[in-house]
């Protein structure tokens, strides 16, 4: 840069990377580690949180500008390569999780149960028909996403085929509304998302 003159763009990038670094630094992530140990959530705290977010769509613009945040060389772990140690410390810390209580999806130890006959191809087409093909939790379309929508089940019973009891999910909304934490809340969300529309 110029004495007197503006800061290039790239000059800004390295200013904005450089104090990224500086504030992940070990020494401030042991300090923020530490500020947190035997800090516990209260539910109450837990289930506003929740509420705050429930319906929430976040504008494609949006999603557009944070994913290119952090692409390439903006990304602050660009080229940074993986140690080995640090492959195993994950490892490590992964081992035993996910398994029985440990599942979020964990119901009293009740496996999936099977669905009925009448759970076909069709029926599931039909509702993402009347969804538009759109997830109506996030409002992603078909064509947005890698996989076929998802049909979820708002009462969690898969033997309960009313239309009604069903509603149109990309694969992650799908994932949050199964998840054994507040499947009541999204149950009751959808429910009403679903009265409302037919009272429309």
């Amino acid at each position: 840069m110029r004495k007197g003159g503006h800061q290039t763009e790239e000059t800004k990038e390295k200013i904005r990377c450089n104090t990224w670094l500086a504030l992940q630094s070990e020494v401030v992530r042991k300090k923020m580690r530490e500020s947190h140990i035997g800090y516990v959530t209260t539910e109450e705290t837990k289930e506003k949180q929740r509420e705050s977010h429930m319906g929430y769509v976040t504008a494609e613009e949006t999603k557009q500008k944070q994913r290119e945040s952090h692409m390439g060389e903006k990304n602050p772990q660009y080229k940074v390569p993986i140690t080995e140690e640090t492959k195993e410390k994950i490892r490590r810390t992964m081992v035993g999780m996910f398994i029985g209580e440990d599942n979020p999806n964990w119901i009293n130890g009740k496996s999936n149960e099977p669905f009925p006959l009448e759970w076909t191809p069709a029926l599931r087409e039909s509702i993402h028909q009347r969804d538009g093909y759109r997830c109506q939790k996030c409002g992603k379309h078909q064509n947005e996403c890698l996989r076929k929508l998802d049909v979820h089940h708002i009462d969690h019973n898969p033997k309960n085929l009313d239309p009604m009891n069903l509603i149109t999910l990309c694969r992650r909304c799908n994932a949050k509304a199964n998840s054994r934490t507040n499947r009541d809340t999204w149950q009751t969300y959808f429910e009403n998302m679903l009265k409302e529309r037919r009272i429309r």
